[in-house]
């Protein structure tokens, strides 16, 4: 099991047998378990397999980040009333954005702290730039088009991006195209989102919302009482990217779409 536990995390595999996990909010003063690393242990002379839970050095603005110097933690609007990091603190270095390029360096992005990769191979740190990665979530590389597929910013498209040449970029790659996979109305309010390559150019995309229900109720004293409810939904569609045109990528074809009512318990799309 892990060595510490872990709030919502993110998990990227490395390689047919490593997994790396880090928290997606580690915050600026985050606990040494904020990043860990489950390995294969190559010295096993057991011929079965065994893997072993490593504690990992965190992202440099997390561990370099003093309250009291850092130019984001000066501003006293990501501070709460007793002088500590509030909510839009935590959000601007909570991690927006992350995918995997090429087979050891690992691209996260905050909103507040740019953009920074991990060689997985040494454990070194690198910043790539004030940037933000162009797409929201988690990105994943399709070998057949040697291309990475992710959302939008905004979750309201999906879209493919070239980051082959991200390691000397300086600034973020723009989206080789962008498509509408599925419409919502102004209740839903998307949360998260998965895109899982099924092959040929197939996707299934899993978009996650919450939605509130406003319902007026009527006692018999003759008093009124606005009950709010929120629900948490998932949608799951079947998509087809045709082939042709530029980048070898033509229009989106949308199939049958699925949709999972949660409750109120919220989603977490691993």
């Amino acid at each position: 099991m892990m060595s510490q536990p872990m709030r919502d995390p993110i998990a990227i595999a490395v390689g047919d047998d490593d997994l790396f996990v880090m928290a997606s909010r580690p915050g600026p003063r985050p606990q040494m378990g904020c990043f860990q690393a489950l390995l294969r242990d190559s010295n096993s002379s057991s011929s079965f397999k065994k893997w072993r839970w490593i504690y990992l050095q965190p992202p440099p603005f997390t561990w370099r980040c003093e309250y009291d110097h850092h130019p984001i933690c000066c501003c006293c609007r990501y501070h709460d009333s007793d002088g500590l990091p509030g909510t839009e603190f935590q959000d601007a270095v909570a991690i927006c954005a992350h995918t995997m390029v090429g087979d050891s360096q690992i691209w996260i992005s905050t909103p507040a702290a740019g953009t920074y990769t991990l060689d997985t191979e040494s454990g070194a740190w690198s910043k790539a730039g004030d940037w933000a990665l162009p797409f929201r979530g988690r990105a994943v590389y399709v070998p057949d088009d040697d291309l990475w597929f992710g959302f939008s910013p905004d979750y309201e498209q999906l879209c493919a991006f070239d980051l082959t040449a991200m390691s000397t970029a300086t600034a973020p790659a723009v989206p080789l195209m962008a498509w509408d996979d599925l419409a919502w109305t102004e209740s839903w309010v998307p949360t998260a989102g998965r895109i899982v390559p099924l092959g040929s150019g197939r996707f299934c995309v899993a978009r996650f919302f919450y939605t509130w229900v406003n319902q007026l109720i009527t006692f018999a004293s003759g008093l009124t009482y606005d009950n709010h409810t929120t629900t948490n939904l998932a949608v799951l569609t079947g998509v087809e990217v045709e082939r042709g045109g530029a980048h070898r990528l033509g229009r989106m074809v949308r199939h049958k779409s699925k949709r999972y009512d949660l409750g109120c318990n919220v989603a977490k799309a691993l």
